[in-house]
């Protein structure tokens, strides 16, 4: 009877941790579809012009803010902040603070 209770209660708790699994990993494509996405320069246009906009309604600017916010992967907010730079929309990268827009 004891067996039979902790094998069930073990089996519940594999199964919670696959789905768990299987949230993190469909995360994790979808982030990548979104990166692949963005590839030719008028998708980039556009989401440049909304990083603008969350930059300039926070105030500050991280990749982390644009990763959550616009709902892409890493190296593309790295990209759009080099860029916001080379605009002068925000200045140099200062440690892990969040950079300030000018």
């Amino acid at each position: 009877m004891l067996l039979e209770i902790i094998t069930t209660i073990i089996a519940v708790l594999l199964l919670l941790i696959l789905l768990e699994i299987k949230k993190i990993y469909k995360l994790i494509l979808d982030e990548k579809e979104t990166d692949a996405v963005i590839t030719d320069e008028v998708n980039f246009v556009e989401i440049y012009r909304k990083a603008k906009e969350v930059v300039a309604q926070n105030n500050k600017a991280s990749a982390s803010l644009l990763q959550r916010e616009l709902h892409i992967g890493y190296a593309l907010a790295a990209r759009l902040l080099d860029q916001l730079e080379k605009d002068g929309m925000i200045g140099p990268a200062s440690g892990a603070e969040p950079r300030r827009v000018l």
